[in-house]
């Protein structure tokens, strides 16, 4: 299957499972935009670690989403 939808990439500098590396060269080979935000200081579960600012960057790049949509409406 193809990506075709606006992606977000969510993950910590001190992730050792799916280092940064690792993240931004699958990220680089998805066909659509993907955003990437790599975090300092987080592992491999920002969502537990920094909930909030888990959640802040979700619901940020989903309100970009809406916005953008709305104007081609």
């Amino acid at each position: 299957p193809t990506v075709t939808v606006p992606c977000l990439s969510l993950s910590g500098a001190d992730d050792n499972y799916a280092p940064p590396d690792f993240v931004a060269a699958f990220v680089s080979q998805l066909p659509s935009s993907c955003e990437q935000i790599v975090w300092p200081g987080v592992g491999h579960m920002p969502f537990f670690e920094i909930p909030a600012l888990f959640a802040d960057s979700v619901a940020d790049f989903l309100a970009r989403l809406d916005a953008d949509r709305a104007s081609r409406d």
